[in-house]
């Protein structure tokens, strides 16, 4: 179930065997605003976008032009390791253990020419704190290409059906084993039966599905522990700073990701090229000072900077890029119109010839972090049901102390790096939210609601993404994720479904060898009587 890059993935993997495999997806081929109704929920802790905005319900998922931006990197080997300041960290599968599942991941995202032991290499530092670290942009940015890619295929045991949207997983009478997925067209409710059933529906939906699905399972399937739609993480976002570079700045362009789209040149294919870097402290830096993960980009501003004008003018411009209006349009023009000469300025930068910005020795920093597991962060079912009769979600997303510590001991000790290397550089000062006039912000990742464990004390699902306690469901995508790492989330998600497929096929495989070994010994009983 779902059409994202883990569903898609696991699709691809299963056709053309001899089992039957069954897509539903919620939308349709293409964005339709009315498919994102069943995505409308409640925000009831932090400020977040709306739940029907941060998301895309059609053949893709959120990929392509509406949602994910292309950008690829492994986690790191730490980040599958239990950190002793951090709480609730450390997965039950090792980083060696990923590794070619990895290499499977980057041929799904048509990544060709690079030898795959470059994606592995560690940061290379630079001084004693802070490092480099590198990322690469996919050539296969939308999913719904490589549904077309599968289609051409002609994989005639793979069926996909369109505006299909889940209400139930259905259970036989051990409630151990999922016998069907209820659901509806929009005009009749219908049903599938399985013998394998994939959750791959985002890490909001994963864990919807889960607790509206109570017909047998009281508090929901796999939620014996009150475990599903907890730990609900996101990668905290701060822009912050200015910066003005020095003489020597050059090798600076590296760390703007958008040099890349911005010189008005076919996007290169060579992968080198589609290289770019973040600053990152180093491992020995964020145990020694009891820091979570964080990765920094720079980003071309105005000469002057930005202010609120600026601000809210490259976010509409961002969901405009987009196809798609801004979650808050009254008040980001109101906005513009209240600030016009910073808006004129911005419009001027960021909408005019490419050169100016190609030139501009202004930055500003764009840092993502990892966020800390947390039990309070969560989501869970609200009293409202949405048209089709299923409860809508509730996010209470909450970030930890170690979080908030973490983006004022990285803007500090940046600040102080780059200036050390001739630049020069403006911070605000710190707020409980941030800097100064600044607000946390997020990148759209919704992960750990559903997390991977080695005992069901403390996950959903098993090392082999089995929801503990059933038979035959299974979780892909972000939603099983212990840590998060610092961004970039798509890469591992797709590794993962590759490691889930592997599991899948063995498991197909010994019951068609178990079945065929019951059919001869029901034949040899019968030739004997």
């Amino acid at each position: 179930m779902g059409s994202g890059p883990s569903g898609l993935t696991l699709a691809e993997r299963l056709s053309g065997g001899p089992h039957r495999v069954i897509v539903l997806e919620s939308g349709d081929l293409k964005f339709a605003a009315k498919s994102q109704a069943p995505s409308r929920g409640e925000i009831v802790g932090m400020p977040y976008e709306p739940l029907h905005v941060c998301r895309v319900r059609r053949m893709g998922g959120s990929t392509g032009r509406r949602g994910w931006g292309g950008w690829c990197k492994t986690l790191r080997p730490e980040d599958f390791e239990a950190r002793p300041h951090i709480p609730h960290s450390g997965w039950p599968v090792t980083f060696e253990e990923m590794k070619p599942h990895y290499r499977k991941a980057f041929e799904t995202c048509r990544f060709d020419g690079l030898d795959s032991g470059e994606w592995f290499q560690k940061p290379a530092e630079r001084g004693c704190d802070v490092g480099i670290e590198h990322a690469f942009l996919a050539p296969m940015k939308d999913f719904a290409d490589g549904w077309r890619d599968l289609a051409d295929a002609d994989a005639k045991n793979l069926t996909v059906v369109y505006n299909a949207t889940a209400t139930e997983i259905l259970t036989e009478g051990n409630a151990e084993t999922v016998s069907a997925i209820a659901f509806t067209d929009g005009q009749q409710q219908r049903r599938v039966e399985a013998r394998i059933l994939v959750l791959a529906l985002g890490g909001i939906e994963n864990a919807r599905m889960l607790l509206v699905s109570d017909s047998v399972h009281r508090n929901g399937i796999g939620n014996e522990r009150d475990l599903v739609g907890r730990f609900f993480m996101e990668h905290p976002r701060l822009r912050w700073g200015h910066m003005v570079v020095g003489p020597d700045g050059g090798e600076l362009v590296d760390l703007d990701p958008s040099h890349i789209n911005r010189t008005g040149e076919e996007l290169p294919s060579d992968l080198v090229a589609r290289l770019r870097k973040g600053l990152v402290l180093s491992r020995e830096l964020r145990e020694r000072e009891g820091l979570l993960d964080s990765r920094t980009w720079l980003q071309p501003i105005p000469q002057a900077g930005e202010g609120a004008g600026a601000v809210a003018l490259r976010e509409a411009g961002f969901w405009i890029a987009k196809g798609r209006w801004p979650p808050h349009p009254v008040r980001a023009f109101s906005t513009m119109a209240l600030n016009p000469v910073d808006s004129l300025r911005a419009l001027r930068f960021y909408k005019g010839p490419a050169r100016a910005r190609l030139k501009t020795t202004a930055f500003g920093f764009n840092s993502i972090f990892e966020q800390a597991p947390n039990p309070d962060s969560r989501v869970w079912l609200s009293r409202r049901r949405d048209a089709l009769g299923v409860r809508r979600v509730s996010l209470d997303w909450r970030i930890e102390d170690v979080t908030r510590r973490t983006f004022r001991r990285t803007q500090e000790i940046l600040a102080q790096h780059l200036r050390g290397q001739g630049h020069t550089v403006t911070v605000a000062p710190w707020t409980s939210e941030g800097e100064k006039g600044s607000r946390v912000s997020w990148v759209r990742h919704h992960m750990g609601t559903t997390r991977m464990s080695a005992t069901p004390a403390s996950g959903v699902v098993d090392p082999n993404n089995r929801v503990f306690g059933m038979r035959n469901l299974y979780m892909a995508g972000s939603s099983v994720y212990p840590t998060v790492g610092n961004d970039m989330v798509t890469l591992t998600a797709i590794a993962l479904s590759h490691r889930l497929a592997d599991t899948i096929e063995a498991e197909l495989a010994r019951v068609d060898r178990s079945s065929r070994h019951k059919t001869a010994s029901g034949e040899q009983a019968a030739a004997a009587s």
